[in-house]
């Protein structure tokens, strides 16, 4: 169970636990029993498209030798039960094909709690598929397109539970979800100059190396957290944020603190910086959305 954990991410969550930020985007309808199945079922249904997508994506990097054991120790994460030879390559299929019907099933269960049945179970099977591509399928981020399939995937899954129990998204929380996928792309960029060589030989064309190393890690960090805060700064200003958004700038240091270790090449602690920025990030914008709605 331990293998099976660590392949789906169950220690780390973080793409799975986006959809917690529409908890506190929409506080006001607690009292409705229908807001928890809805927002229940769709966190369950999230960490399916993730589950599905990471091990996926973990299946192929060791088909095709990217995941190395040299690699992993310089990335300080040597756990990957596909190398330690806990799980076999039918134990990974297997468990993204059940992670595949459970998401079907939570699927059903909460599209038909939506106003519109059809419709939200169309856009759920969409960002399911979305997911499923980033190392699968199109496999987009062999494309030089994970770190699109980050900024507009996680936004979704924010966005859509607010809609399958609203039927509307506002303005403050569409510029908070366009927010939240920018931190993460500029991680995974981290990752792919790690993997940088293992990616070329592999015939993968991920955008650090359509950019080549120097400049992916001199410009794209930078480029996606200074529009992380362009998006803060225009949110305070217009109050299309919650004035509690204010406190998102307890993040800055994280961020400067990330480019700084970009810059002096210690690209493996500026990915662990970058996971414990993500956690934070995540308990801080939920805190505050979720005191922003219950202030109403």
């Amino acid at each position: 169970m331990g293998a099976y954990a660590r392949l789906l991410k169950i220690n780390v969550p973080e793409l799975s636990l986006y959809p917690l930020i529409s908890f506190g985007l929409t506080a006001a309808h607690i009292q409705e029993a229908r807001y928890w199945l809805i927002n229940a079922g769709f966190l369950l249904f999230i960490f399916c498209c993730s589950a599905v997508s990471i091990s996926l994506d973990d299946l192929n990097g060791y088909i095709d030798g990217v995941d190395r054991l040299d690699t992993l120790t310089a990335k300080r994460n040597i756990n990957k039960p596909l190398l330690t030879g806990e799980l076999k390559q039918s134990d990974v299929r297997r468990a993204a094909a059940c992670a595949v019907l459970l998401g079907f099933l939570l699927l059903v269960l909460v599209s038909a709690q939506t106003r519109t049945p059809a419709l939200s179970a169309l856009l759920m099977i969409a960002l399911m598929l979305y997911s499923a591509q980033y190392s699968a399928g199109l496999k987009l981020s062999y494309r030089g397109l994970g770190e699109v399939v980050l900024i507009l995937g996680i936004p979704a899954s924010i966005c859509l539970p607010i809609w399958l129990l609203t039927g509307s998204v506002q303005p403050a929380a569409a510029t908070a979800a366009a927010m939240m996928g920018l931190p993460y792309a500029a991680q995974i960029v981290i990752s792919n100059l790690m993997d940088h060589d293992g990616d070329k030989e592999a015939g993968r064309l991920t955008l650090t190396i359509v950019m080549g190393p120097k400049r992916a890690a001199a410009v794209l960090p930078v480029l996606l957290l200074a529009l992380f805060w362009v998006i803060w700064v225009a949110g305070i200003h217009t109050h299309i944020l919650p004035s509690v958004a204010i406190f998102w700038i307890a993040l800055l240091p994280f961020h400067v603190k990330y480019i700084l270790l970009i810059r002096d090449s210690e690209y493996a602690n500026a990915r662990l910086l970058s996971f414990m920025a993500i956690r934070f990030k995540l308990l801080l914008v939920m805190a505050t959305t979720l005191l922003a709605r219950i202030a109403l």
